[in-house]
């Protein structure tokens, strides 16, 4: 596959794969999982440790954390396609509200991106909501383009019936 740049790690943070530190999954979720009150849903998500643990992640070695003084303020990962070995889905990413705006995100990214050029991966998509301008402009910078585009409508109930 193609080769792409290597990430620009902010200094102060180091960035490991999950593969090469396992117990860094689980404090992923303790101390970025916040995050998820963040996103641009209709009500917030809802994730428990064993969730986290058995759907959130299917690749420890294309999960990435980024660490501070041995704190994770940063994670992405890939959710490897078992259908279509070429292909991987951006899995959870975030960055700590106070680490936001230090190019994190970007160099996290990055590295999945390195990662997934190194195994045969020629294609990876992601799905980010209106509302979550940051990380649809560190996806364009990256790269990303739209494809599919999916418009939620939700009306009040009960239904009016006409």
């Amino acid at each position: 596959m193609g080769k792409e740049t290597e990430p620009v790690v902010p200094p102060t943070v180091t960035i490991v794969s999950v593969a090469e530190r396992p117990e860094l999954w689980e404090q992923a979720y303790h101390q970025v999982h916040d995050p998820f009150a963040d996103l641009a849903l209709t009500s917030t998500l809802q994730v428990s440790l064993e969730q986290w643990n058995r759907d959130w992640i299917n690749a420890p070695e294309a999960a990435f954390v980024a660490l501070a003084d041995d704190q994770v303020v940063g994670v992405a990962s890939l959710m490897l396609d078992s259908d279509q070995p070429s292909r991987a889905e951006n899995g959870y990413k975030a960055i700590r509200r106070e680490w936001r705006g230090r190019g994190i995100a970007t160099a996290l990214k990055r590295t999945t991106l390195v990662w997934a050029a190194g195994h045969d991966i020629a294609e990876i998509y992601t799905w980010t909501q209106t509302g979550n301008e940051d990380m649809r402009a560190v996806n364009e910078r990256l790269g990303y383009t739209n494809g599919s585009v999916s418009i939620r409508v939700q009306p009040p109930l009960p239904l009016n019936q006409i």
